[in-house]
């Protein structure tokens, strides 16, 4: 028969290894503020900023929306000024805060991606002064000669979308 103080210490381990079971359960289970992220986030990643997309910003409306009428759900109805506001009212300045962070990343890797092909074309573009390049054909014979510029272009766009939404324009 166990003595006092050997059962104690069984008590205490058990009560310590249902406490790792708790804690584990606990960082498993997800809020709903990260359910909605994942749904707001993959629409900005499929519709927004996706290449090829035929949504637009619209600054007089404040919102994203299809140039493309075929939709079956069109963007204007997640990304209107109104259904912000709404979502916002929602999840709260916490959950706006989550959003926030997950469009920034979006930006972010965009901005690293823009990088790399500007790292990449380094000596074309130190090569150049901008004070004697007054004329198209200058100008063409540098842009001839860069690789990448459709990245640019297409990483330019998504870090527009993503930072003019953070900033509120």
């Amino acid at each position: 028969m166990p003595n006092k103080s050997e059962t104690k210490e069984t008590t205490v381990t058990e009560q310590k290894k249902e406490e790792k079971s708790t804690k584990k359960k606990k960082k498993k289970k997800r809020k709903l503020i990260h359910d909605i992220r994942d749904w707001y986030i993959g629409i900005v990643d499929s519709k927004c900023a996706a290449p090829n997309s035929s949504c637009v910003w619209s600054p007089l409306l404040y919102g994203f929306y299809e140039l493309d009428n075929s939709a079956s759900q069109p963007l204007e109805n997640y990304c209107s000024l109104t259904e912000l506001e709404s979502l916002c009212k929602l999840i709260g300045p916490s959950g706006v805060r989550v959003l926030d962070l997950e469009v920034l990343n979006i930006g972010h890797a965009a901005m690293q991606n823009t990088k790399g092909v500007l790292e990449k074309n380094r000596d074309l573009i130190g090569g150049v002064d901008m004070h004697k390049l007054h004329s198209f054909a200058q100008w063409h014979s540098i842009v001839k000669r860069f690789n990448g510029l459709d990245i640019i272009a297409q990483q330019g766009v998504i870090v527009c979308c993503t930072w003019s939404k953070c900033i509120g324009l």
